[in-house]
Parts: C-alpha cells; sequence; structure tokens
C-alpha cells in the first residue's frame, strides 16, 4: 500500500476493532488442496468438474459458466459420497504459504467468504493462538453475537461450507436462482455490516451473481446524497478503469493495486502499530481493565469478570471527559460528562438519597435497595447519576448499567464475591430487568460484602412490574417530588452560566422564577423546554417531528423511539436494517433529517437513541399516526427476527424483541384500531411461528381489552404452550378461563372453566419455585369475580366469598408490599362487609391494568 492516507485510515481502523474481512475464491488460490495442487478457482474448477463428471470426454473450454457446471454435476447420477469426496479432495487444504499467518495480526471485527474451503480455519489453528474461529455457514440462519471479549471471531460462510451435503452450497445456477429469490439472512447481517464498518475485499472481483445483487439492491446512492457510509478498500492485481470507478462512485470502494501476499505482507510490515488485545479490551470494555487490576483478581475470577464488564461500567471522577456540550440543558438524556461538568441543578432528594446509602454502610451487612422513581422526564436518571458522583467523591466504588443486558447470575456473584469491599450497584431503566435482580438480591444476599443496589425508574411500570414479583430485598422507594424554588433557581442560574436562557433572556429574576412554578409541577424536561423557548412541549415536539425532511425519515425516527422507549440503543447496523432505503440513504437521514432529535453514544459513539425516553415516548404516542406506527413496529420487529433463535434468548437483543413485542405497550398505543396492533402481529408470523413468546403475546392482545376473542386467544395461547409449557403461559391460559367463564351463557359450563383455571393455579401456587404475586392476584381475582357474577343470594355469596379470604390473605402473607394483592384484599373485604347490607348492593370491581 503506497497510499499514506489509506495505511493510516485502516490502522486507526483496526485499532477500534471495526475491520472486516471479506474473501473470495481468490484469496485461496495459493494453498495447496488434499491432491497437492493449487485450489482450483474460476475456469480451472470448472474443467476439474467436467473431468470428474466425464472422465472419457476432453474438456474444451467452450465458455460452460461454473454455475452451469456445478449443476452438471448434481444432475450428473454421482452419489452424494461421490461428490462430496470430490469436494474434500479438491477444496480442503493441504498446506499453505506461510505468508497466510498474517492474516491473525490484526483483531478483525467479522471475516466473511463465498468460499466454501477450510483454509480460514487452518491458518487460525496453526497461528491464531489468542483466537478461535466461531464458524457460521449457510444454510444455517441462526444469528450469533460475535464475542465481545474478542476470544473468538466469526467466519461466516456466506455459499455454504464442505464437508457438507452438496446441495447445501451455492455453487450451481439453480441455487442460485433460488437465493436470489429468498432471503439469505447471512448476506443481510453482511450488507448491514459493510454499510457500517470498513470492509476489505480480496481475491474477488465484486462482480459474483448473489454478492452482486445484494449489494446492488441495498447500497445504490442517489444524486444528492452524502456519502456516510465507511471507506472500504478491493485489493486486486488489475481491474478495469470504469469498474475502479464505479465501486468508489457507487460503493465507496477503493481499489489498492496488488496481491493477496503483498497485502499480507503489509499486515506484517504494520504488526507493530497495530494494539494487542488486551489494550484493545481496554478501550472497547475500560471496566475489565479495572477488574483485572483488583487486587483480589485470580484466574478463578477470570470468566466471571469478563461477564461483569459486558453490562457494568466502573464510574470514576478523573477521567478525561470530553469537551463539555450544552444539549443536557436543552433535554437530552444525562451523560457522565454532563454530571463532570456540573450542569446539572441541585436537586433536594440528591441528598436525602446520599445521606440514606451512606447509613447503609454503618449498619449490618445485608443487602440493600433504593428505587429512586417517577414519571419520564422527572429527572430521575440525572439524579442517579450525581448521586453516584457524589458517592464515589466520598470513597466508594460504584458500578452502572443501563438494563441492556446483566451478567448471569453465577458470574455476578462470582465478582461480588471478588471485591473486598461493600459496592454500589447503580441501575437505570431498573424495570427492565426486576425480575432478574429478585432471583439476584437472594444469592447476593448471602456473600461477605452485599451490595447496595441504587435503582431509577418510571414509577408506573416499576409499580406494575413488581407487583407480579416478589419484592426486592430491603426495597425503600423514593418518588421525585416537583420542582422547589431553590431547585427553579439553581436550573435557572445553569442555564444562564451556559448562555442558554432563551425566551427567560429579557426577564427579571423573580419572572424567570415566576415562568418556571408555572411549568414546574410538569416533568423536569418539559418545564426547561416550554420555559425556554416559550411553546407548550406538545407543540415543540409535534413541530420537529413535523420537521424530518421525509415520510422514510420519520418512520426511522419511530423505530429508534419503539427501542428507546423500551430502555435500548441500537446500532447504526441495526438503522439502517430498518430502512426500506440503501444504507447510504438511510444514514443521511440519520446524520441531516434527524439531527437534534437522535444522539450518538456508546465507547465510540456507534450507538444511537432518541435524545429522551419521555420523548421517544411521546413520538409513539402523540405525533405518530396508526399506520406509520404499524410499519415502524413491522420493520423493528422483522429486522430482530434475523438475530432471535435458540441461542440468543439471554441476548439484549432477545430482550428488546420481548420489550417491544409485549402486547400491553402495543394495546394502549392502538387501543382505538385495534386491528392494526392485530395487524403488526399477522404481518410477522412467518417471522415467529415456532416462538412461543410471540404467541403468548398475540394471545394476551386478543384477551385484554375491548375488541378481541377469546376463542382466538385461546388457540394462540395454546401454541404458546405447545411450543414450551412454562408458568407464564400456563397462568396466562388460567386467566383466559377466568374470563371465559364470564362470558359463557350457561353456569355449567363456567363451573368447568372455573375448575380447568384453579386446577392450573393451585399447582403453580403449590410450587414455591414459581408461586409469585401475580399468581396469587390471578387467581384471587378470577375467582372473586366468578363469585360475583354467577352466585345468587347473599348468604351464598358471602360463604364463597370467605372461602376465597384464605388464599388471598395467605399472598398478601407472603407478598406484603404488593399493591395489587392488597387492593384485591380490600375488595375481597368490602365485598364480605356488603352481603350484610339489605337491598342492591354493588360489589366493588377488581380492574386489570388494562381497564384502568
Amino acid at each position: 500500500m503506497s497510499n499514506t492516507n489509506q495505511e493510516e485510515y485502516l490502522i486507526r481502523r483496526f485499532n477500534r476493532n471495526e475491520v472486516i474481512l471479506f474473501t473470495g475464491s481468490g484469496f485461496s488460490f495459493d494453498a495447496m488442496n488434499l491432491l497437492g495442487e493449487n485450489f482450483p478457482i474460476g475456469s480451472s474448477l470448472t474443467k476439474k468438474i467436467f473431468e470428474f463428471v466425464f472422465p472419457n470426454e476432453q474438456f474444451t473450454d467452450d465458455g460452460t459458466t461454473l454455475p452451469d457446471m456445478y449443476q452438471a454435476l448434481l444432475n450428473s447420477g454421482k452419489s452424494h459420497d461421490q461428490i462430496k469426496e470430490f469436494l474434500r479432495t479438491n477444496l480442503q487444504v493441504k498446506s499453505f504459504p506461510e505468508y497466510y499467518k498474517y492474516l491473525t495480526l490484526p483483531i478483525w471485527y467479522k471475516i466473511y467468504t463465498i468460499n466454501i474451503d477450510n483454509l480460514i480455519d487452518k491458518i487460525y489453528e496453526r497461528y491464531g493462538t489468542e483466537t478461535k474461529i466461531t464458524n457460521i455457514a449457510f444454510p444455517e440462519t441462526d444469528y450469533k453475537e460475535r464475542d465481545q471479549l474478542l476470544d473468538s471471531l466469526q467466519a461466516i460462510y456466506l455459499h455454504g461450507k464442505i464437508p457438507c451435503n452438496p446441495n447445501d452450497v451455492i455453487f450451481s445456477r439453480n441455487q442460485y436462482a433460488n437465493r436470489s429469490i429468498k432471503l439469505q439472512p447471512l448476506y443481510f447481517h453482511f450488507i448491514q455490516d459493510f454499510a457500517n464498518s470498513p470492509t476489505i475485499f480480496i481475491g474477488t472481483t465484486l462482480d459474483e451473481q448473489l454478492f452482486d445483487q445484494y449489494i446492488a439492491t441495498r447500497q445504490t446512492i442517489r444524486e444528492g446524497i452524502t456519502e456516510h457510509r465507511p471507506k472500504s478498500f478491493l485489493i486486486i492485481p488489475k481491474i478495469p478503469l470504469v469498474r475502479e470507478k464505479v465501486l468508489k462512485d457507487e460503493y465507496n470502494i477503493e481499489v489498492i493495486k496488488g496481491t493477496t501476499e503483498q497485502f499480507m505482507n503489509w499486515i506484517a510490515q504494520k504488526s507493530e502499530l497495530f494494539i494487542p488485545k488486551h489494550d484493545l479490551l481496554q478501550r472497547l470494555l475500560p471496566t475489565l481493565d479495572k477488574l483485572e487490576n483488583h487486587p483480589k483478581y485470580r484466574e478463578h475470577f477470570s470468566h466471571s469478570i469478563r461477564e461483569f464488564a459486558q453490562s457494568f461500567q466502573k464510574v470514576e471522577i478523573n477521567k478525561q471527559y470530553s469537551t463539555k456540550k450544552k444539549e443536557f440543558l436543552l433535554g437530552t438524556t444525562p451523560t457522565w460528562s454532563d454530571i463532570h461538568y456540573e450542569l446539572d441543578g441541585a436537586r433536594t432528594v440528591t441528598k436525602t438519597l446520599f445521606q440514606k446509602v451512606e447509613s447503609y454502610f454503618g449498619v449490618n451487612s445485608d443487602l440493600h435497595s433504593i428505587a429512586i422513581l417517577g414519571n419520564a422526564g422527572s429527572g430521575k436518571s440525572t439524579v442517579l447519576k450525581r448521586l453516584c458522583f457524589n458517592l464515589i467523591q466520598n470513597g466508594r466504588t460504584v458500578y452502572f448499567s443501563h438494563s441492556e443486558n446483566l451478567p448471569k447470575l453465577s458470574d455476578f456473584v462470582s465478582t461480588i464475591e471478588m471485591f473486598n469491599e461493600r459496592v454500589i450497584i447503580a441501575i437505570d431503566n431498573a424495570e427492565l430487568i426486576l425480575k432478574q435482580l429478585v432471583d439476584i438480591s437472594k444469592e447476593l444476599n448471602k456473600v461477605k460484602h452485599p451490595p447496595i443496589f441504587i435503582l431509577a425508574s418510571r414509577t408506573n411500570i416499576f409499580s406494575r412490574i413488581s407487583n407480579k414479583y416478589e419484592p426486592l430485598i430491603n426495597l425503600e422507594q423514593f418518588e421525585m417530588e416537583n420542582l422547589t424554588r431553590d431547585e427553579i433557581i439553581s436550573i435557572i442560574d445553569k442555564l444562564d452560566q451556559n448562555n442558554l436562557l432563551g425566551k427567560l433572556k429579557g426577564l427579571t429574576t423573580k419572572e424567570r422564577i415566576s415562568e418556571f412554578e408555572n411549568k414546574a409541577k410538569k416533568q423536569i424536561l418539559v418545564a426547561m423546554r416550554e420555559v425556554t423557548q416559550g411553546e407548550d412541549f406538545n407543540t415543540i415536539m409535534r413541530s420537529e417531528f413535523a420537521d424530518i425532511p421525509t415520510e422514510e425519515g420519520k418512520l426511522l425516527c419511530l423505530c429508534v423511539s419503539l427501542a428507546t422507549e423500551a430502555g435500548f440503543t441500537v446500532s447504526k447496523q441495526d438503522f439502517t436494517s430498518f430502512s426500506a432505503h440503501p444504507p447510504a440513504e438511510a444514514l443521511d437521514l440519520l446524520e441531516k433529517g434527524l439531527k437534534g432529535l437522535v444522539l450518538k453514544v456508546g465507547v465510540k459513539d456507534d450507538k444511537i437513541m432518541i435524545r429522551h425516553r419521555m420523548i421517544a415516548n411521546y413520538l409513539l404516542e402523540s405525533c405518530a399516526k396508526p399506520e406509520a406506527l404499524k410499519q415502524a413496529y413491522i420493520r423493528v420487529l422483522s429486522s430482530l427476527a434475523s438475530e432471535i433463535n435458540s441461542t440468543t434468548r439471554d441476548s439484549r437483543k432477545f430482550e428488546l424483541y420481548k420489550e417491544v413485542i409485549n402486547h400491553y405497550q402495543i394495546y394502549k398505543r392502538f387501543a382505538k384500531e385495534l386491528d392494526k396492533a392485530k395487524e403488526v402481529y399477522d404481518s410477522l408470523t412467518e417471522y415467529f411461528r415456532d416462538d412461543f413468546q410471540f404467541w403468548l403475546q398475540y394471545g394476551s392482545l386478543e384477551l385484554e381489552g375491548v375488541g378481541g376473542s377469546l376463542e382466538i386467544a385461546e388457540n394462540y395461547i395454546n401454541q404458546a404452550k405447545s411450543l414450551n409449557d412454562v408458568p407464564i403461559v400456563r397462568k396466562t391460559l388460567a386467566n383466559l378461563y377466568y374470563k371465559k367463564a364470564l362470558k359463557v351463557s350457561s353456569k355449567t359450563e363456567a363451573e368447568s372453566l372455573l375448575e380447568k383455571a384453579n386446577e392450573i393455579m393451585h399447582k403453580i401456587i403449590r410450587n414455591t419455585q414459581y408461586s409469585d404475586p401475580y399468581s396469587y392476584h390471578i387467581f384471587g381475582k378470577g375467582n372473586y369475580n366468578y363469585i360475583i357474577h354467577w352466585i345468587k343470594g347473599k348468604e351464598n355469596i358471602r360463604a364463597a366469598l370467605k372461602g376465597l379470604q384464605n388464599p388471598v390473605n395467605q399472598g398478601c402473607d407472603y407478598y406484603p408490599g404488593n399493591r395489587s394483592l392488597n387492593i384485591l384484599k380490600a375488595a375481597l373485604d368490602k365485598a364480605i362487609l356488603l352481603t350484610a347490607v339489605n337491598g342492591a348492593v354493588k360489589y366493588p370491581a377488581v380492574y386489570s391494568d388494562f381497564d384502568k
């Protein structure tokens, strides 16, 4: 490579673990196959196949293509075993030149290949001592998340990999035609990666039939679209000038004239500039380095801390923070840099929380939990981060998570045991992992130094979810209050110091305070936007959404909003996969059309989110038209479909899928047009037909609210049960039977349904492993409603209600802080009293979340 700029660009990208390798048949040419010959490629492989199929005929180069010749091989009458042996001897590696070893020097992001041989395996077996290869080969379509710890490297075989069934490699014309019609998920992932990561192509002319089709349909740049895709490179000895220009202009691929050997030698020459894996991990996962340098670190804890470091960030106050930015004061989610530069105004609750946390260090060593609860935009995330900073200044150790994923229970416990101190675990968006925290807290309460959990969550969601599970150990809840006058003055001072007073600039101090006090009962985010811009929040947000220049831009904004509102970020690869336009256009929209609404976050600014979770929710519920919202759901879920399978159920993508597919949110957003909600699910059945979670949520949608069908709900829930007979499905089925018992016309049929529901719930409640507050609530509510609806005569009603008191009281005794059970108990007690009243009475109703 003679171009210094190209060299510096590639080395910089290698040292951020961003470079993809893509190999074609020419990459393998210098290797020797099992016959001791150079790998046959192109016309030489065509000749080899001809001689194998027609051993008694003379080969002539008459222009027969390799796909046609391979099709002739499949149709030749040769047995699968004979064809497999032919492929094995001709396309398996016996030896390879030493220069191939340099392939292992840089740390690749991924390797994609259209070859079907085992050369990459052999190279890494011999020379890749620190890296093992994880093969993903067509026709396998299961997505696997790449190893964030860089111990393994994915090699993705787009056309299949031998040894395999000869029909399972893409060689023949029929195979190409079939693949061109049907989406190939591995190619789909490559196109998204290529659109967002610099890619080095070696041994290919980039005109393979299937590759060219995918690249052409997804990569074309229209006139006027700025190039935001990273620069990629094609290593090739020679290429027509026109083709070189097309690659540069259409795909942002620059040609580097050279052979595979020359490029490998360049890697060797520059190898001292590639940072070692450990240093690279320090950049990607800085918390891992801190943990490995912990005085108690031993090899025994190695695996656990590597998992822990992918979920938690050690918060530091003495690190180098980026230049101060002022977006926080305009209503964006707080960053650690914002807290470092003290852009947040002082809140009274922070001092209260600080004193409470510090008091835990002076008492017994039991695990304690604090929940900071408030509406979206109330400032709870800011208070959480400021509290963490203050605690660190006081000598405490804090690990922070955004809840997108948590380590496994055993890894969590092992890492905590390694610490020789009591640490603080701070978790934002805690509602996402509340169920996991219940189990985690039980185990962590047994270690020598149990941590202190500090959680931030939206009040209504925390309440709804926590009502279904056992309470966290020693949990204390703190509600975010309205802004006080002193807090308002502090915020105004911050705006003034940073020249962001906006409409407040020409007002007196008294008038500024008055403006804020008029808005102070609203969320702090709303108040700040309204007083500085002089318009109400709804008008501001509707205007921002309307200003997105294209309908496609609005749809992509809604797609990102679905993830942000669920508590997740998305990658640029995700973003381009949401788009119906080529990645170049999608990225141009991201950089221009969505600027201001969308934030770049993450260690490398490679993740994106709407600038605040409250804004994301507002866009979804108040700005989006039902049809656009439906399309956003379909785009996000269909994109996730290629990454959801049996191996990814513990991944952040699966957690995002569960949050987005959740029927509760979908019902809320489409309550007035429930058919649109059903269309979301109906359009996704091909993707998720074998996923019990999908059918459970679809059945639950039909089960709740107005407009659903109990018969269809029963069918879908039974589908879920047949796929995975787990307690949550059984509880939902019991809930269905309780509801059906209220709808049928015959008491005999109602009794039968009640018995079926009670049989399910009795088994669950008796099993302490599966019993929880939600189980008692389903049982109690179902029986209560049945009694009120079907039993006649106050004495009979009273006797039945008295019989229900014992299990309901038992649930309240087991879970004394559960709001739903306490409401149920109060309704039951009141109903019993009403049976003593003469005349007609109206028994209290017990509502579900959907009825409220």
